[in-house]
């Protein structure tokens, strides 16, 4: 199971790509036929990845939209925003700590 959709949405991606650039490869006329048939193993092989990411994608979105299910949609928001706001905090914070420490390494430098 994955940890979160943007984990998943991340892999999907570039298992797209690696289909995208495999199929390339796979219709080339100028390449041999045993790096062809090999490249469309590799696709094969790319797709049963996509299809399984894909499947884990929609049963993670079903399971996040079941437990979000009746609660009203300023509820959802704030849970969301209360688990998330501190991390966003805490970036901003660090942001600012080093461009402060840099300005003030530059003046006194």
């Amino acid at each position: 199971m994955a940890e979160t959709v943007g984990w998943l949405a991340d892999k999907l991606s570039i298992v797209e790509l690696k289909i995208y650039h495999m199929q390339e490869q796979a219709d080339r006329t100028d390449a041999a036929p045993e790096f062809r048939e090999r490249c469309e193993g590799r696709l094969e092989v790319l797709r049963l990845q996509r299809d399984d990411l894909a499947a884990e994608l929609t049963q993670l979105l079903s399971d996040v939209g079941g437990k979000l299910e009746g609660i009203p949609l300023v509820a959802a928001l704030s849970i969301c925003l209360t688990s998330i706001l501190p991390f966003l905090l805490w970036r901003v914070e660090r942001a600012v700590q080093r461009r402060v420490t840099h300005g003030l390494q530059e003046l006194f430098l």
